[in-house]
């Protein structure tokens, strides 16, 4: 149980993490590059035709390749990388650098999500005997749940008190 308490806190802070973005993107993107919801939704599109042909194409290699924690702990890197990525673009650079590090930050936290997420489930099942795989998984999805909920209050006033601040936690986080 110890392992699956340990997994169950790094789900716990990575899901923390990824409400960041839900809750302090659009908010970032108007305010560092001048951008609308309609700006919004193309970038959440982007992210999510990336993160779709990354988990259809390389994810089953990748994750064979490294094995599952492997795979989740590389992810969590690059969201680490795509957080502390979004936390340096700043207004007075110049538009084109803030774009290249906007979209590789968007990049290396797509695919961070990709390889964390599909990888954390299923070693907790793995983990498990076939009479507490219930109660392991429970553990999984209360403790994404719970990370998922926390996230947007904390990120919210983090934003408030300075703008890439809560890039920089959910970094720690991720």
């Amino acid at each position: 149980w110890r392992v699956v308490v340990v997994v169950g806190l790094g789900s716990f802070l990575s899901n923390t993490a990824s409400s960041c973005l839900m809750t302090c993107q659009a908010l970032w993107l108007k305010e560092v590059f001048g951008w609308t919801s309609l700006h919004f939704g193309f970038v959440m599109m982007a992210t999510s035709v990336l993160g779709l042909t990354l988990r259809t194409l390389a994810y089953d290699w990748l994750q064979r390749k490294l094995g599952l924690m492997r795979c989740a702990s590389f992810g969590a890197l690059l969201s680490t990388a795509a957080y502390t990525g979004y936390s340096l673009v700043r207004r007075p650079a110049g538009f084109e650098w803030r774009f290249a590090l906007f979209a590789a930050s968007a990049a290396c936290g797509t695919t961070g999500m990709i390889l964390t997420s599909g990888s954390v489930a299923p070693f907790l099942s793995r983990l498990s005997s076939k009479e507490a795989m219930g109660r392991v998984m429970a553990v999984a999805s209360v403790t994404a749940s719970a990370g998922r909920v926390i996230g947007p209050p904390l990120y919210g006033r983090l934003y408030v008190v300075e703008q890439p601040l809560p890039y920089r936690v959910a970094a720690a986080f991720a």
